[in-house]
């Protein structure tokens, strides 16, 4: 497979692209800053070339034990999640789990789902979202049958007496803003864990829906109780393919459509959490000098004063022609082609928050993913399809490394990729070699992934950004 993305020209040293000089200074950036920055961006470097900083290897006491199963069972929701439990608890080796992560595609009944988990698991907490297309676990990608996104369920069950985790849960009509609907989420969170707000948890994991509440807003909220200091990851809900609907969140033993889900994790075992994109800088780049936000979504309406659609569609040498005046989406053809802020510059490396361009409007505005605010400096990216496969297992090994945790250590993983990234790619095949490449990646520790509509994470900072694949690696000490 040929990993090389075009060669940006310009001499600026971006955080995504380099060769194998730029990965060696961004290690040492990573361990100068105690590892704690938490993302880098893709670069052109498969990841059997990326050093990991890790401790050297030990005899370990496992003090956390995780299992994970699933089904494609479309006929027996009661077979679905028996098949999966059994699957979960064989992993688990007998022991009953505290908490688990339920992923399920959209096609299934998730109310009648997470009432047998519960049947089967009473006491466990519970949390998870819908997964837009498939699940993937050490043994491929699952996908299903009969419906466009197919039916699997994935669950992930975690026995230790190490780690103390809340849910906590508000839905968008409990407040007048989604910053407070965060606010009171997490807040509740904490409660359930019988925690205070003095009592700082190692990680939180997140989930919100529908697309576009303001997810900027949901992490504002969130910190406005736990710090900035605190990283946050997850996904927002998957949708069906289509966006016609089919999100849900789990929080114990209710599903909910819309509003936050909120999981402080207290622990002193070690966590590796990252994000990763795969895209290189082109040299183009204006500034945004209209922005607006309606009942129909995000548009950029100008960039340099000019119409953003026109703008945007010059920069790409005319590719978007046949779009103008039309709201069809491209989504297909822009996730190669994503605009992005420039965030942060450590060490002379840049990050990138990606803006995702959905669709162009009869006005000329362009409609993208998430809020810009006028002013901001707007950068067009590039990348492949070969990218996105190779960014799997490196944003495993970045994990590993960020959380200094060794093969043997890895009691699980988690991955979350913006759903996008997989109809980037050519199907189960390129999906079914991102599975298998993770399970090489993590020595063959259980692990469970889902496509939501954007993940959560946190690079200098919380963020969510689309077109994007995150993991969170959990040590058995």
């Amino acid at each position: 497979m040929n990993n090389q993305l075009p060669v940006n020209e310009t001499k600026e040293k971006s955080f995504i692209i380099g060769g194998e000089n730029r990965i060696y200074w961004l290690i040492l950036v990573l361990v100068a800053i105690g590892v704690a920055a938490g993302v880098i961006w893709m670069t052109r470097t498969t990841y059997e070339e990326v050093p990991l900083v890790i401790p050297e290897e030990k005899q370990i006491e496992a003090k956390l034990k995780i299992g994970v199963g699933y089904s494609i069972n479309s006929q027996d929701l009661k077979t679905a999640v028996q098949e999966t439990y059994t699957k979960m608890t064989e992993q688990l080796e007998g022991e009953k789990p505290v908490f688990a992560i339920l992923f399920s595609t959209v096609g299934y009944d998730q109310e009648q789902i997470l009432k047998e988990i519960n049947l089967l698991m009473p006491g466990t907490k519970i949390y998870g979202y819908t997964s837009t297309i498939g699940t993937m676990t050490n043994e491929g990608f699952h996908i299903g049958q009969e419906v466009t996104e197919g039916y699997t369920l994935g669950l992930m069950g975690f026995a230790s007496s190490e780690m103390t985790f809340g849910v906590g849960v508000a839905s968008l009509d409990e407040a007048s803003s989604t910053f407070e609907v965060a606010k009171t989420a997490i807040t509740r969170g904490i409660k359930d864990a019988g925690k205070s707000k003095d009592d700082k948890p190692k990680i939180v994991l997140i989930t919100s829906a529908p697309f576009g509440i303001g997810e900027e807003s949901v992490i504002a909220g969130l910190e406005s109780v736990i710090g900035k200091e605190v990283p946050i990851t997850g996904g927002v809900a998957g949708k069906k393919i289509d966006f016609s609907g089919g999100e849900a969140m789990f929080a114990n033993n209710k599903v909910y459509f819309n509003g936050v889900v909120a999981v402080p994790i207290y622990t002193d075992l070690k966590i590796g959490h990252i994000f990763l994109t795969g895209f290189n800088d082109t040299g183009k780049k204006g500034v945004v000098t209209k922005f607006k936000k309606d009942a129909t979504g995000l548009h950029i309406v100008e960039i340099d004063h000019q119409p953003a659609a026109k703008v945007y569609n010059n920069w790409l040498d005319g590719l978007l022609d046949n779009y103008f005046g039309i709201t069809d989406w491209f989504i297909t053809t822009s996730l190669f082609h994503p605009l992005a802020k420039k965030l942060t510059e450590v060490g002379g490396f840049v990050n990138w928050q990606i803006v995702a361009p959905i669709h162009f409007n009869p006005d000329d505005s362009l409609t993208v993913g998430a809020m810009v605010e006028e002013g901001t400096e707007l950068y067009l990216l590039e990348g492949n399809q070969e990218a996105f496969i190779d960014r799997i297992p490196l944003t495993v090994r970045l994990a590993r490394s960020q959380g200094r945790i060794t093969e043997k250590e890895i009691a699980g993983v988690v991955m979350d990729q913006c759903m996008t990234a997989l109809i980037g790619t050519s199907g189960l095949d390129d999906w079914n070699a991102m599975a298998f490449s993770v399970d090489q990646a993590a020595g063959g520790a259980p692990f469970l992934g889902a496509s939501s509509i954007g993940p959560y994470g946190y690079f200098l900072g919380n963020r969510y950004t689309e077109i994007t694949v995150s993991a969170i690696i959990f040590s058995k000490d």
